[in-house]
């Protein structure tokens, strides 16, 4: 049996993947250093965010959906939903309708939150696909793992019945060896007494 045949199948297959293969301190880190730094340009006045056509926090909950799913998106969105109100809610301008004033307030947030839908659905399908393949894998390297046990049991009585085999052939191969060396003999000895007989009949 090969030396490749013979390392188990575990050892071949990484480890298992759950979801986006990120523990949770992880991923509230990452959401921490992507708000947080938006939020901290935003008051640092180092970008006019209100001169951007899309608010940074739309990229960053992109980011944190594909890599968290639909719930690490929810958060995320809720997270920056909340920091972007951290100064307050923005005042309504004199003779703004309250529907106008509502939708413009609100439609980053709804935004952030469908992104984070939409985005986090289709990594979780992903997240699903890779550990249903993994699955798969380690089912397969199972079965390797038993056929190569097996191969080893048959081999191993195989070798055994060889040996034996081979122990029962010896002594028979010498018997037959003594036997025509016995009828050999007799032969030689009929042959003798033949001679003979014919001598004295003479």
């Amino acid at each position: 049996m090969s030396r490749t045949a013979s390392i188990p199948a575990s050892t071949l297959i990484t480890a298992e993947p759950k979801g986006s293969g990120r523990s949770l301190p992880v991923a509230v880190a990452e959401g921490a250093v992507l708000l947080g730094g938006v939020t901290l340009l935003e008051h640092l006045q180092f970008l006019d965010f209100a001169q951007l056509p899309v608010h940074p926090f739309f990229f960053a909950v992109a980011l944190l959906s594909a890599q968290y799913g639909a719930l690490g998106g929810i958060a995320s969105a809720a997270a920056a939903t909340l920091l972007s109100f951290s100064d307050g809610a923005p005042a309504r301008p004199i003779g703004q309708d309250y529907f106008d004033f509502t939708l413009g307030a609100w439609a980053p947030p709804l935004t952030w939150l469908a992104v984070a839908v939409l985005v986090g659905l289709i990594a979780d399908r992903h997240f699903q696909a890779l550990d249903q393949t993994h699955s798969r894998l380690q089912a397969a390297g199972r079965e390797r793992d038993l056929i190569a046990s097996q191969y080893e049991i048959l081999a191993a009585r195989t070798r055994r019945l060889e040996r034996r085999h081979a122990g029962f052939s010896e002594p028979a191969a010498r018997h037959g060896k003594v036997g025509n060396t016995g009828a050999a003999m007799d032969g030689g000895a009929s042959t003798t007494k033949k001679n003979g007989n014919q001598i004295d009949n003479s």
